[in-house]
């Protein structure tokens, strides 16, 4: 709503109260040879994104004895109710979510699927936004998966697609160069901004290998593809990039379920959850750092001081018993001992009951001045709900988790987080609207909730997909995987004042039908959310 509009609301909001005082507000009292009246009204804030319950405001005006003043105090009055409410209204102001915008629409001819979305803002201009995916459009040529790379440069609203170079098929220079030229398939796709304007595009090959791609000039401009070398067998990897402008400023670092090895297939070390570093811009990486032999699926994130911080799922004899949070102090030369971030998980089933695409527990992080801020999807109830647990103190304690989802009707997974400024962002996939009594998922959205006082409360949960759809339709398709895929993640991110989540969503799936997988167009979509 813009301020005229809203102006103008408020404006005929005073002079019906007007309207209304001088029939049943009025009471006259008499006070120095004269009459005092007291004139009131009352009006009923409903309940917004981060007022859960509706709010009362008494307005009461004062005329003095003279009946010349009333004009002078009316007015007075009306002009005291309107600021209070523009304070009020601009306080808790709604959360205004965007169109949604479907990023590969205008340029997958071949109408196939993308899952496992990516998203980061640029920190020199909020304008700038990047994203990438597991893009399908070469499985209409009879190929596979690879790595998408889309880029907007007006804040969300149109992108740019491309595939990272060295596809099958890409003969252009920077494709024969790329030493993923020959690689049958990419997948795992997480991307990050330096404060230089550089992007960071980690993933893996279908042989396990991470390799690390690099976009320059506010991601505008491929600059290269290097592997990670000493590491093998890995999945999940996760990027962070230290952005604080201090001494590790620029550093670059993944983390992976993975072994160390030295040469092709050959493990010399130990496998676990590993973290490497680059302090020259992705030319070159440190040697493996063990963070622990029994954690996996990472999240990394890196506070303003420049600690870093590394979580991951406890796996014991039991199953995936907890998240522990490991944190680095000198840029990831070393971590201490990771720390119980959330004992006693419940792990999310695969599929989920009365479902067919898999699922797991898989946590995210992000930090800021103030805290840092782990969710995850939880199986505890036998409802997948979203939980967030936080740290004041540099990752030393942690809170009793937090329920983020303010329905616990249907099921809600694959959450993600962002911080921006006074703000903690949190997303995930939501059923409240849209399942079978056996469980079956018919009609799933994106949703969205806030915290401003770091994480200790939530506010209203918002719906941001404008169309529920079923995530059941679309197979995996690659390598003749006839299994319903929404990929194991997608992600937010988030500027001051704006939040961009991004997800795999099958509204328009069957609008592309292949006779051996059926429906195909699943699509990335993102939204842009101003708070």
């Amino acid at each position: 709503m813009t301020s005229l509009v809203l102006f103008f609301r408020l404006s005929m909001l005073v002079a019906h109260i007007f309207q209304n005082m001088m029939k049943v507000g009025r009471k006259d009292r008499t006070r120095h040879g004269g009459k005092l009246r007291v004139y009131t009204a009352y009006f009923w804030k409903p309940r917004t994104l981060d007022q859960p319950t509706g709010r009362g405001i008494l307005i009461i005006g004062l005329s003095g004895i003279f009946q010349r003043k009333l004009l002078k105090t009316k007015f007075l009055t009306g002009l005291l109710i309107l600021t209070m409410m523009m304070l009020i209204l601009s306080a808790h102001a709604n959360t205004a979510v965007g169109k949604n915008v479907d990023i590969t629409a205008n340029s997958d001819s071949a109408e196939r699927q993308q899952v496992e979305p990516t998203i980061a803002v640029d920190p020199r201009n909020p304008d700038i936004v990047v994203a990438g995916a597991q893009d399908y459009r070469l499985l209409a040529v009879g190929e596979h998966r690879w790595l998408g790379y889309y880029r907007s440069t007006d804040g969300g609203k149109s992108w740019s697609v491309s595939l990272v170079p060295g596809f099958p098929g890409d003969n252009s220079g920077q494709g024969l160069a790329s030493p993923l030229h020959g690689s049958l398939a990419t997948s795992d796709p997480v991307l990050a901004f330096d404060r230089s304007g550089n992007v960071y595009y980690v993933g893996i090959t279908t042989s396990f290998v991470p390799f690390l791609v690099k976009y320059v000039n506010d991601g505008a401009d491929y600059a290269g593809t290097i592997i990670v070398s000493g590491l093998g067998f890995a999945d999940k990897p996760w990027i962070g990039v230290d952005t604080t402008g201090g001494p590790n400023n620029g550093n670059v670092y993944i983390a992976c379920d993975c072994a160390i090895q030295n040469g092709v297939n050959r493990v010399s070390g130990p496998t676990g959850l590993i973290v490497v570093r680059s302090t020259d811009g992705g030319k070159t990486f440190s040697n493996p750092v063990v963070v622990s032999g029994f954690m996996s699926f990472p999240g990394v994130a890196v506070d303003p001081s420049g600690n870093v911080f590394v979580s991951g799922v406890l796996s014991t004899n039991s199953g995936f018993t907890e998240i522990d949070v490991a944190k680095s102090t000198d840029g990831g030369l070393g971590f201490g001992k990771p720390v119980t971030a959330a004992p006693g998980i419940g792990f999310l089933p695969s599929p989920l009951p009365g479902n067919l695409f898999r699922t797991g527990t898989f946590p995210q992080i992000a930090a800021d001045g103030t805290g840092v801020y782990l969710v995850w999807d939880d199986f505890r109830t036998s409802t997948a709900n979203v939980l967030l647990t936080r740290s004041l103190d540099g990752g030393a304690t942690w809170s009793s988790a937090l329920r983020v989802n303010d329905s616990p009707t249907g099921q809600h997974f694959f959450s993600s987080v962002a911080v921006s400024p006074g703000v903690v962002s949190v997303v995930w996939y939501d059923s409240r609207f849209g399942q079978l009594a056996n469980g079956t998922i018919t009609g799933l959205n994106l949703f969205y909730a806030q915290s401003t006082d770091a994480g200790a409360s939530f506010s209203a949960n918002l719906k941001v997909t404008s169309v529920s759809f079923n995530p059941n339709l679309v197979e995996r398709a690659d390598f003749g995987d006839t299994a319903p895929f929404m990929g194991d993640y997608i992600q937010v991110a988030a500027s001051p004042g704006v939040a961009h989540p991004i997800w795999a969503d099958n509204r328009d799936a069957c609008s592309n039908i292949v006779q051996t997988f059926g429906c195909t167009n699943q699509d990335v979509f993102t939204a842009t959310i101003i708070f």
